[in-house]
């Protein structure tokens, strides 16, 4: 080969336009409240961890220290029931938009079904305060069965596509709902140890997805 013909060629390989790609930025939480008969004041946090910055990948944790429903001769009816609505203000850059719940959620908690006639559901709805893209809202639900006592953690599906926020982020709305049955129960199954508090706190795990507008 030529000099002349390799250096034509050594300049259009340095002359080859480059490609510039905008890194997929981080969504933030830049603040929550709650509020029900399942989370009193002091019993709600939450945390945002990367699963894969790269690919805009997260994942948003709430934690409920004080959500065990109870069932019993001991117990009244609304200690079955408990309700925890937490709002999250979820920021990102412009441009770009969030969905979460697509892939449903996983939830660890603690529960006390001492015979096969007490049952439990449990389920969240997520929302987007003024969503104008995607669902409305979108739902991840589970069922418990007795004889069960202690710890669980489990997926619960999701109703949809997940829920999409308006570009820019917005206000993240997750009602979260669990109940126990038990009638015809005669509350006989084994009870077992006293459970630690850090036993009794539930978790829910929801994914996060960033999408350009």
């Amino acid at each position: 080969m030529k000099l002349t013909t390799f250096l034509f060629f050594l300049g259009c390989a340095f002359a080859l336009p480059t490609t510039n790609i905008d890194p997929i930025p981080r969504p933030t939480i830049t603040n929550f409240t709650y509020f029900g008969a399942g989370c009193p004041s002091g019993t709600v946090s939450t945390a945002l961890y990367a699963i894969n910055s790269t690919t805009g990948s997260y994942q948003v944790y709430t934690y409920l220290d004080s959500f065990t429903p109870w069932a019993g001769p001991h117990f009244a009816i609304k200690d079955s029931r408990k309700i925890c609505t937490v709002n999250l203000e979820v920021g990102i850059a412009q441009g770009w938009k969030v969905r979460t719940n697509n892939g449903g959620s996983d939830v660890k908690g603690y529960l006390m079904l001492l015979d096969e006639k007490v049952t439990g559901t449990w389920r969240a709805n997520y929302s987007f305060a003024s969503a104008t893209t995607g669902s409305i809202s979108s739902i991840a639900a589970v069922s418990f069965a007795g004889p069960f006592v202690g710890i669980f953690i489990k997926h619960a599906d999701a109703e949809g596509q997940g829920v999409v926020s308006p570009c820019g982020g917005g206000t993240l709305n997750v009602e979260h709902q669990v109940r126990l049955s038990s009638a015809g129960s005669t509350y006989s199954g084994y009870i077992g140890p006293d459970p630690g508090p850090d036993e009794l706190k539930w978790t829910v795990v929801s994914g996060v997805e960033v999408l350009r507008c």
